[in-house]
């Protein structure tokens, strides 16, 4: 795999868009990690990169506007609507709820409400906890009718 991209257009595009970019970079331009890796606010996408593409400046834009301009991009604003309580943030896949130092109960009270919420307006979703079980997913089914009612909240 072949990259050819200088330090200099990876800060351009990360002071740009905002976003931070881990790639491996060596001597030769030979990439051994075939991932890129971005970071937004609390966000993080990992792309694996193709065998066989020239992985150029206009590559990692690409990408990175693919991501943020996503069909989730926009779910904060959506779900926002619905007055979601506790500490969330927004994903790809829907939103997390951060679980992690949270008193029981409350983890309980909080994620009834949501589920109750999402269940009212017959959202799709499942859960599921992140590896370490610091949030909960709610992730948010990508069915044409389940983004249709989703759209409809706005």
């Amino acid at each position: 795999m072949t990259i050819k991209i200088t330090s200099k257009d990876k800060q351009e595009i990360q002071d740009n868009l905002g976003v931070m970019i881990l790639l491996q970079e060596t001597k030769d331009n030979i990439l051994d990690y075939p991932y890129l890796v971005l970071f937004k606010d609390s966000r993080q996408k990992t792309i694996k990169l193709p065998k066989t593409k020239l992985i150029d400046k206009n590559y990692i834009k690409n990408e990175i506007d693919k991501w943020l301009n996503s069909e989730y991009r926009n779910l904060q604003k959506t779900f926002s609507i619905m007055n979601i309580k506790g500490d969330i943030y927004y994903t790809s896949f829907g939103f997390s709820y951060v679980c992690w130092f949270k008193e029981q109960g409350q983890f309980n009270k909080d994620i009834t409400d949501i589920k109750k919420k999402l269940n009212k307006l017959n959202i799709k979703y499942s859960n599921e906890y992140s590896d370490a079980m610091w949030v909960y997913r709610f992730r948010i089914s990508k069915s044409i009718d389940n983004l249709n009612k989703i759209k409809e909240l706005n």
